[in-house]
């Protein structure tokens, strides 16, 4: 397949969304863009870790090829629904990375497109045995108190949790 070209934005507020095509989980990316008027669209930003910013992976796109990295697949394959479309917002897809002029247009309006995002993902990279615990530990333990503060310390697990990771600190700073 052919590398993807990009066409430049047609107007100054205007921007690309990526038509995420629903798949399975490791099968091959594949996706639309659109061009869209930031004050007229719904759609969902991701915020993630680029990582190795060396572009090993593809996404086809109307039967070409997006090079993107890593980090950028994993997110993509992480979010994309198994049996629907999913539109979205990703600095690395839908704005032309190889175009300077582009990025520089793009830039001023990083504000208003997360802020008009019908929510924002966020992707700090593939979880652990570690940090799944944390997150299902968390999700039972609800939201912020009524006070404003977290009840985290009142909790024997949080405790332990602390404990543990103080512990390893002090061993790696002496050894």
């Amino acid at each position: 397949m052919e590398p993807y070209r990009y066409t430049p934005l047609s107007a100054p507020r205007n921007i690309r969304l990526l038509d995420l095509f629903p798949g399975e989980p490791g099968s091959p990316l594949k996706c639309k863009l659109l061009e869209v008027s930031l004050n007229d669209c719904h759609y969902e930003a991701i915020s993630y870790c680029w990582g190795d910013p060396t572009f090993v992976l593809h996404v086809e796109c109307d039967d070409r090829l997006i090079p993107v990295t890593k980090s950028c697949a994993e997110v993509l394959d992480r979010f994309r629904p198994k049996r629907k479309h999913r539109i979205l917002w990703i600095d690395a897809i839908c704005i032309d990375q190889s175009s300077d002029s582009e990025i520089e247009q793009q830039i001023p309006l990083m504000g208003d497109l997360y802020r008009q995002a019908a929510r924002t993902l966020i992707w700090l990279g593939p979880g652990t045995r570690v940090t799944d615990v944390i997150c299902k530990r968390m999700r039972s333990i609800g939201r912020i108190n009524s006070k404003g503060n977290y009840p985290y310390d009142d909790i024997p697990f949080f405790k332990r949790f602390r404990i543990k990771f103080h512990k390893q600190r002090l061993l790696r700073e002496k050894g």
